[in-house]
């Protein structure tokens, strides 16, 4: 007991409440509301090519999806789990998750357009892997 006060005090949580993940609608649809922020969210990555992986939906691939950005090591780790629904971890990126219009940084409204490796989400870390 007199060991666990001290740790305790220095802020070190015993338990740390697991986040549930987001699904690809929540964050299509409040793609502003999660900008910037590290989020949890569930897909499936069936592949990966020069430029980058692929996180989607698990239930709609076609529908919603969206660029992985790199992170040392992560391009093959995730090419160990191919095929099967995995949570992964980063801070969402929502430049190239927008619909038709948008608000540019100098206020004013037009289009963006996104090629490459238009990672939304940024430094991922592959959280859990369901078998």
């Amino acid at each position: 007991m007199k060991v666990l006060a001290p740790l305790f005090l220095l802020g070190g949580p015993a338990i740390v409440p697991k986040k549930n993940p987001l699904t690809f609608r929540q964050v299509v649809e409040h793609y502003a509301e999660f900008d910037g922020k590290i989020i949890r969210v569930e897909g499936v990555v069936y592949g990966c090519q020069m430029l980058g992986c692929s996180l989607l939906d698990v239930d709609h691939p076609r529908d919603y999806g969206f660029g992985l950005g790199t992170a040392p090591g992560f391009d093959e780790q995730i090419r160990l789990h191919l095929h099967k629904k995995i949570i992964v971890e980063g801070r969402l990126d929502a430049t190239c998750l927008h619909t038709g219009e948008t608000k540019l940084p100098n206020g004013q409204f037009g289009l963006i357009i996104c090629t490459d490796r238009a990672s939304a989400l940024k430094d991922p870390k592959l959280i859990e892997i369901a078998e």
